[in-house]
């Protein structure tokens, strides 16, 4: 079966990273000197030796030809009406300019006075923000951070202290820390606070604080509300006042003012304009940030020359250090988390030490890197969602800062028993239903995933892989709690090991759905009974087939959020059926009814799985159905079949046609093998 990519819904719409917008102009904007400042730093190891000081972008022209060739080959390959770069070396603006349209349809270029959301970009300030108050002593990095909380409880089942640390790197252990509606938002009128989104949405902690990282727009949130508590300021005010007017920032804001919002670049999403939308909280230390590229070319300025920009010290030079160094790797090779920065496809760094932060929001995406060594700082920007920023990096990086030796990996012997430890099947910490399959093939790993496909792994070092691109993958395990995790490809978390349970004993090793049914366990979704039974052929109710779902996305509701239904109240998965209809996954009106208990069809479980998953029809497979089915389950019933996700006692004949008992009352088996393709790899 073809694997599918398994997507959220755009109204669920995650900051996960950074974001900004295009410009239609060029420009050189000298600044002020920057001395880079030196450190120890903890340097991304490679396949490569790149160690000297390259001359890097010197010459504005030079580096325009570079940009120029790059957006005419890459805008429209990318589907993006407009893009804008910054490049500043040595305390000066190298060159500042944009490409194609803040807004397609009236054909408006980008100014320098164009406004962009920087997306998750903003948790990078919100970080220079906590260690200010950690160079003034208000803050202590690895104090608990229950004592900067303002009397607001941090759930926490570990024993172990949740610090600043933590929350800088996003290590914090959270049960879930993006499963929750509403990051963004359409109802642009609505007002939510920093502290009442917090109390609304608290994670608990369940894993050892530092033991884990994993993408945490939470923690970044908290950081801003500490900055609140700690400073006796509202966060914007902070930041204003702070960061900005320092800076002479003076076109950036965490709110979106009237100003602000008339400048603002139109974002797009497949050629479309993006509603405008809001985010939440209002206020958002990750990810409400208002800018334009020449404000970030002066913060950028400032971390490159230890902290200081126009004999403004901003931030000390052992904070600038500890933002430059990685705190937490899950591999030595392979680093995550600076103090505010994070590092993706290190592979295209060259062996250069690179720190890096970008992300998306909306319809737009972005990027900024520095590379302190050569005092290097990159930002860019453009409205549509896509890879190019990635395609930037690398080719930035191999123009300026190539490999100058490649020494050739040398690939070690893997026993089966020497992999078994590695094998079996993993579950991503942020996104829960994404999984990874390992197994053992010829001295190699085989790893199967299904946003990244199949990828074979040879051993290069203790517990670290290469893949075919030269790729790494390294797996890690936690001394104290005995967590076994990897980390590959997916740029937003480690994925734990999960550990395969005891079979059914009503689950025969012949039949046809043991697989499928094993997934379930090992996953921990459609528990059996406790005397170790699963019951094959029995039923489950709407509320059942719902809150296993539920559980598997990880999704949660807000806590003062209640469903629409009437019958659904005090119902023991009735916080699961608040999460589904709060995602708009189920719907009804005042005083409708839910019918929690009543046996789900076959046709009802095929939309469902649908309108969460969505799974798009593959055209090279028509389904023909001879069965009556309903007309709202048509095309859902449709859109599996034809990719397969079909359970093993429905025949799908090779014209199409497949009786698919839609109005039947769907058994706990066929639900097994149905969740087990759509998420299992």
């Amino acid at each position: 079966m073809k694997k599918l990519k398994l997507v959220q819904r755009t109204t669920v719409a995650v900051l996960t990273a950074a974001l900004v917008i295009p410009m239609t102009y060029g420009s050189l904007v000298p600044s002020a000197s920057a001395a880079g400042a030196s450190s120890t730093k903890q340097v991304v190891e490679s396949v490569t030796t790149a160690k000297a000081k390259f001359p890097g972008p010197t010459d504005p022209k030079e580096v325009e030809a570079f940009t120029d060739k790059f957006f005419a080959d890459n805008l429209q390959k990318y589907n993006a009406p407009g893009a804008e770069i910054v490049v500043v070396k040595d305390g000066k603006v190298i060159l500042q300019k944009g490409y194609g349209y803040a807004n397609l349809e009236k054909k408006t270029p980008i100014e320098q006075e164009t406004t962009f959301r920087l997306g998750s970009v903003s948790k990078v300030f919100t970080a220079t923000a906590v260690m200010q108050l950690v160079d003034e002593g208000k803050i202590d990095l690895d104090a608990d951070v229950q004592k900067y909380m303002g009397g607001i409880k941090i759930p926490n089942k570990t024993g172990k202290t949740l610090t600043m640390r933590h929350l800088l790197t996003h290590t914090t252990g959270f049960d879930h820390n993006d499963a929750k509606p509403w990051d963004v938002t359409t109802d642009i009128e609505k007002v939510t606070s920093i502290k009442d989104y917090i109390i609304d949405n608290m994670p608990t902690v369940v894993r050892n604080p530092g033991e884990a990282y994993s993408y945490d727009n939470f923690a970044s949130m908290l950081q801003g509300y500490i900055v609140e508590t700690v400073s006796g300021e509202p966060f914007e005010t902070y930041m204003k006042d702070h960061i900005f007017k320092p800076l002479n920032m003076n076109d950036s804001s965490f709110t979106l003012t009237p100003d602000l919002k008339q400048r603002l670049a139109t974002e797009y999403a497949g050629g479309t304009p993006f509603p405008d939308y809001a985010i939440t909280p209002t206020v958002a230390p990750q990810g409400s940030m208002v800018s334009t590229a020449g404000d970030v070319a002066k913060f950028m300025m400032m971390h490159l020359n230890a902290g200081s920009l126009d004999g403004n010290q901003i931030l000390s030079k052992k904070s600038i250090n500890q933002m430059d160094q990685y705190q937490y790797s899950v591999n030595p090779s392979i680093p995550n988390m600076t103090f505010g920065f994070e590092n993706f496809h290190s592979e295209y760094a060259n062996g250069q030490h690179v720190v890096e932060k970008g992300g998306n929001v909306g319809g737009s995406a972005s990027w900024m890197f520095m590379i302190p060594d050569q005092n290097v700082g990159v930002f860019v920007i453009y409205n549509e969602r896509s890879d190019l920023r990635f395609d930037l990096y690398k080719q930035f990086m191999d123009h300026y800062y190539p490999n100058q030796e490649k020494k050739p990996t040398t690939y070690l012997p893997l026993s089966k028993e020497e992999a078994a430890p590695y094998v079996g099947l993993y579950r991503d910490l942020r996104k829960n239903y994404w999984f990874t399959k390992v197994s053992y093939k010829d001295g190699s790993l085989l790893v199967e995933d299904n946003n990244a496909g199949t990828h074979t792994l040879k051993k290069v070092g203790p517990m670290l892989f290469e893949d075919e691109t030269g790729e790494r993958l390294a797996f890690r395990e936690d001394k104290t709690s005995g967590n076994k995790y990897l980390y590959y490809k997916q740029v937003s978390g480690m994925e734990q090991k999960l550990e395969e349970k005891a079979p059914y004993k009503d689950v025969p090793e012949q039949s046809s759905y043991k697989t499928f049914i094993d997934n379930m366990h090992t996953v921990g979704i459609m528990n059996g009974t406790k005397d170790g039974m699963f019951v094959p052929q029995g039923t489950m109710t709407r509320a059942e087939f719902i809150a296993a779902i539920i559980d598997e996305m990880g999704v949660v509701s807000t806590h003062s959020y209640k469903a629409p239904f009437v019958d659904t109240v005090n119902h023991p998965l009735e916080q699961e059926i608040n999460a589904a209809a709060q995602y708009s996954w189920i719907q009804g009106g005042d005083g409708a009814k839910f019918e929690p208990d009543r046996p789900i069809t076959r046709e009802e479980a095929a939309v469902f799985l649908d309108r969460v998953m969505e799974i798009p029809k593959n055209p090279a497979n028509p389904i023909k159905l001879l069965d009556p089915a309903s007309d709202w389950a048509i095309d859902s019933i449709s859109a599996l079949l034809s990719n397969g996700i079909v359970d093993p006692g429905t025949v799908i004949e090779p014209d199409g046609s497949v009786n698919f008992h839609s109005k039947e009352n769907i058994t706990r088996q066929d639900a097994a093998a149905y969740l087990s393709k759509v998420l299992i790899p």
